[in-house]
């Protein structure tokens, strides 16, 4: 898994300090884009000038940012509260991949499914996360998000996890 740092992919200054907390459980998402507008690290850039700028938020709204390349890019400090599911931010790690995994859009690649299982299993065992704390975003508010082809492995996930306690 190759992890790309806040410096690395250019990231911005968040616009204040960060809301602390304590991660309790996973949120999985997608970024709704295509899959194949994806260029790296500016695409993560733009995502976060996105966020900070259009939705006024403090910084990119995700802790993880996982391209179809399987490069993880970090967002938010583990321990600073996200924002990316509306009411339900504190305790929670936000993890996105990018892409549209809605049915017929794009699929999940080798790549982006190996990065998100080593993401969700790392963070899970350094917070002590127990396997049914991982959700979809759309078992967290009423959303698509992440989409069917994301959503369903979510439980092999969960599974994975559970057999490395």
């Amino acid at each position: 898994m190759i992890k790309i740092s806040r410096d690395d992919w250019g990231a911005s200054e968040p616009r204040h300090a960060y809301s602390k907390h304590i991660p309790r459980f996973v949120g999985i998402h997608h970024s709704a884009s295509d899959q194949d507008a994806y260029n790296g690290a500016p695409s993560i850039r733009t995502f976060q000038r996105y966020h900070q700028h259009h939705r006024g938020w403090n910084d990119i709204g995700y802790h993880y940012i996982i391209g179809p390349d399987g490069k993880v890019y970090e967002g938010r400090p583990e321990d600073a509260m996200g924002a990316h599911v509306k009411g339900k931010n504190d305790g929670s790690i936000g993890i996105c991949l990018i892409g549209d995994y809605r049915p017929g859009r794009d699929q999940l690649t080798r790549f982006g499914w190996s990065a998100l299982v080593g993401v969700c299993c790392e963070v899970m065992k350094r917070w002590n996360i127990p396997p049914d704390q991982l959700y979809g975003h759309r078992d967290l508010g009423y959303t698509q998000c992440p989409g069917d082809q994301l959503y369903y492995p979510i439980a092999v996930i969960r599974f994975i996890y559970g057999v490395e306690l």
